[in-house]
């Protein structure tokens, strides 16, 4: 039977930045159901959750891409109580509860219950159910559904999670930060995500390298993403990176990887240009691939944003094809 889900603010901020629970609870179970969310027509409970989680960047915007998709389900999924007014966060949850007018079980959805003791009573003579986490997720929530592999759907939904990067990330950030998002952005589309993991070469041969990002299908390597940040046409940085991803952290010959770059300079439309003639002329010795390598061809895309560009270069190694994406985002 369907629910209606009152969410407490602490409940937000203390689980939605977690990768698999906003993908199996909150996108899962709360949005794409059959049950209701319970908000005010004052539109408290949106500033209280706001507030809850806007000292945490992932969560303010895992919160955003929720609420974005609250905010287009028209099948009353969002049920509006009348306006409540409460200074008080879990008394305010209660009041939205108790007044929202709904035939489903009401659940209100909490932390921690002692913050609900002094509403305990009024809740059980009017049916209001007291939930945690284990109480919604799904029994299996640490092993997601298995994702059927594409590279040609994860290079589309690489470039779609750096469009929303660089629309909420600041230039000041670091490149784990940037990378952090895109793994987090990753695991919430079921991905199998590694991140730095140490495997393969180092530049220097000495130790083992330290991919980036690495994304799995069953345990076994799908795709390697390499990332870097720029302000210029470094074209040592550029080719040492694209010698790790290609030979140095790829021992095993992955045919379909990743080049990031998180581009925070000047004149990006011109930086674009002098970055495709680079690599669609760059020379294979200096990747230190095999003399047997030769360039099919390097294909620049379309993108829908100025801010994103994306082309890919393909070779050819002992009859074996293969392909990098390099994407550019700029911030």
């Amino acid at each position: 039977m369907p629910n209606a889900h009152c969410l407490c603010p602490d409940f937000v901020s203390n689980h939605i930045a977690d990768p698999v629970i906003f993908s199996d609870v909150f996108m899962g179970r709360l949005l794409n159901s059959d049950d209701q969310i319970i908000l005010d027509e004052g539109g408290l409970l949106d500033l209280a959750y706001t507030k809850a989680v806007s000292k945490s960047t992932d969560a303010f915007t895992f919160f955003k891409v929720w609420q974005a998709g609250l905010n287009s389900k028209n099948n009353g999924k969002v049920l509006l109580a009348p306006n409540c007014l409460n200074d008080d966060d879990y008394g305010l949850v209660f009041d939205v509860t108790r007044v929202a007018a709904s035939t489903f079980d009401k659940k209100i959805l909490a932390v921690n219950n002692e913050n609900y003791r002094p509403y305990l009573e009024q809740m059980s003579s009017l049916r209001i159910s007291l939930y945690n986490l284990q109480n919604i997720m799904p029994q299996c929530i640490s092993n997601p559904f298995p994702k059927k592999l594409s590279f040609d759907v994860l290079s589309h939904d690489i470039g779609w999670i750096l469009h929303r990067l660089a629309r909420t990330k600041s230039k000041g950030n670091s490149e784990d930060d940037y990378n952090d998002h895109l793994r987090n952005m990753l695991l919430c589309k079921h991905y199998e995500v590694k991140d730095q993991t140490r495997e393969g070469d180092s530049a220097s041969r000495i130790s083992a390298g330290e991919l980036d990002v690495v994304i799995e299908s069953n345990n076994y390597l799908f795709s390697i993403i390499e990332a870097m940040k720029l302000n210029s046409l470094n074209v040592a940085y550029i080719n040492e990176h694209y010698s790790k991803l290609l030979t140095n952290y790829n021992p095993l010959g992955i045919t379909n990887s990743h080049l990031i770059t998180y581009f925070y300079g000047r004149d990006f439309e011109a930086w674009w240009g002098r970055y495709v003639i680079h690599i669609s002329d760059i020379d294979l010795s200096s990747l230190g691939l095999p003399s047997s390598t030769t360039k099919v061809g390097t294909q620049v895309e379309d993108m829908p944003y100025t801010s994103l560009k994306k082309l890919t270069q393909y070779f050819e190694v002992d009859g074996n094809s293969f392909s990098t994406v390099h994407y550019a985002v700029k911030f």
